[in-house]
């Protein structure tokens, strides 16, 4: 509509209002600049960086599964049919061709993680053959004992160096952490190797995994008292899925035998690939083994491994050891103990020995008198482990002094068990009861025969010497002191 012709009642018309006077300003609607308060704007800071960051949080998995991944790359197709032709090789026990199988692999594929793992096994797989072989041979066969330790201590830098390389590139690999272990085990070192076993798998996962039993059971065959029914019943699992390698079967045999179950070692060396390194050794090692005969009151200390535990009072004792009856009181199970080593019977006494430590963990006298059934066995490496957690309970008890030293001796370590011989002679007087040799192989004499000692007869445990209250010293079993036996 057009606009009114005249003001309507009461309003102002345009004329009137003059315009001279500056209207003032309201300040609510004043359009000009104002200060700004700061408090606003720091809220407003504050509050964007803090949804920033909780944002940032919780997407943070996604952002992170959407970064793209390096992938390992693929398996050369030559690389793969060479490491399946070593892997088949293995099987079989044929260990120079997985070899130059893995050589051919690893010249085209150098990095690879399956290349490294298969590489790290075989050199597992050969070293342990020194590592079980020191364990078999005779205590008289000096120049084998020396020719098969050098063996193990070249194979060494070559197996660390695979099992570190496996582990590098695939450090949660359950399979790399495996031969981790077997490389730290066949280094001697135990305590680090069971720090790995975590990193193998679940319990379950191992129990299911023939390999992985394996290393754990082989594991435990390094300590010093295994337990031979949880050893041998693993080494069985693992031996029964194998194939023709052996490597299971070899260290079964070794468990069955220690264990005093020769019939059954016997069985399990037939089923041992006629061509494996070690079944001349095994074949020995089993044979000189004794065979509990029908009826023998004995045959409870050499049960299988399958069986309960020993019963002590089954065994068959004579003369001063007869007073004991059945006692299970651990000084008449020394006096057992020694009396059955005296007689050569070092199984009998082995076990002896592991009872008194059921009663006593801390029994230097057991300790070392199992490191001295242990060196006439032909295992100084386990020998010199218990005289020296012997020592560790009495660090001047005289039997596991000479027994270092004896040990270190029959390793062909001769200088160092010549520091250990001139130690005792310097350390305590000929009253002490060192054996007489001590004092030749203290004075450099390593070349020549050493002195046969004088004949002993078993009387019963003397007193201590330097060793604990009431504490019993070893009886008449210390190394190089038996009767008609020259020493190591």
């Amino acid at each position: 509509m057009p606009p009114p012709t005249r003001p309507r009642y009461g309003d102002p018309s345009y004329e009137d209002i003059d315009t001279s006077e500056p209207i003032p300003a309201d300040p609510r609607y004043s359009i000009a600049p104002q200060r700004r308060r700061m408090g606003g704007w720091i809220v407003a800071v504050v509050l964007t960086l803090g949804v920033g960051v909780i944002g940032y949080r919780v997407g943070q998995p996604y952002l992170t599964a959407a970064t793209p991944t390096t992938a390992a790359p693929a398996l050369d197709p030559k690389a793969a049919k060479w490491l399946t032709e070593g892997e088949h090789a293995l099987e079989d026990g044929n260990l120079e061709l997985a070899k130059d199988n893995f050589i051919k692999a690893s010249a085209v594929q150098e990095k690879d993680p399956h290349v490294l793992l298969d590489i790290a096994k075989l050199a597992a797989i050969r070293a342990d053959i020194p590592w079980l072989k020191q364990r078999l041979i005779p205590e008289t066969s000096e120049d084998e004992l020396k020719a098969t330790k050098q063996e193990l201590a070249d194979l060494l830098p070559a197996l660390r160096k695979a099992a570190d390389d496996a582990t590098a590139v695939a450090p949660d690999d359950p399979a790399a952490n495996r031969v981790k272990v077997d490389a730290l085990r066949i280094a001697g070192d135990g305590a680090s190797a069971r720090n790995f076993v975590p990193k193998m798998g679940s319990t379950s996962q191992t129990a299911s995994q023939p390999e992985a039993v394996y290393v754990l059971a082989a594991l435990d065959l390094g300590e010093i008292s295994p337990l031979w029914a949880t050893v041998i019943e693993r080494l069985r699992t693992a031996a029964n899925a194998e194939g023709n390698l052996g490597r299971a079967r070899a260290a079964l045999i070794y468990a069955l035998a220690r264990n005093g179950d020769s019939a059954t070692a016997l069985a399990e060396l037939g089923r041992l690939p006629a061509r494996h390194p070690l079944a001349a050794a095994l074949r020995a090692f089993v044979q000189k083994t004794p065979v509990p005969a029908k009826g023998d009151a004995g045959a409870a200390a050499v049960a299988s491994a399958s069986s309960g535990p020993v019963d002590v009072n089954a065994l068959p004792h004579s003369g001063a050891v007869a007073a004991g009856g059945g006692s299970s009181d651990p000084r008449v199970l020394l006096e057992r103990a020694a009396e059955a080593e005296n007689r050569g019977q070092l199984l009998q006494a082995s076990k002896l020995y592991e009872d008194v430590l059921r009663y006593d963990a801390r029994s230097s006298e057991a300790l070392a008198g199992l490191g001295s059934v242990s060196l006439k066995q032909g295992d100084p490496a386990t020998s010199r482990q218990y005289f020296a957690r012997a020592l560790g309970v009495n660090p001047n008890f005289m039997p596991a002094l000479v027994g270092q030293a004896d040990a270190l001796w029959k390793e062909g370590d001769k200088n160092a068990a010549t520091v250990k011989y001139k130690d005792i002679v310097e350390r305590f007087p000929e009253s002490a009861g060192y054996p007489a040799y001590c004092k030749t192989r203290a004075a450099g004499s390593v070349s020549g025969t050493a002195p046969v000692a004088p004949e002993t007869s078993h009387k019963g445990p003397p007193p201590a010497a330097g060793g604990k209250p009431g504490e019993l010293s070893l009886p008449a079993n210390t190394p190089g002191d038996l009767p008609g036996v020259t020493p190591p």
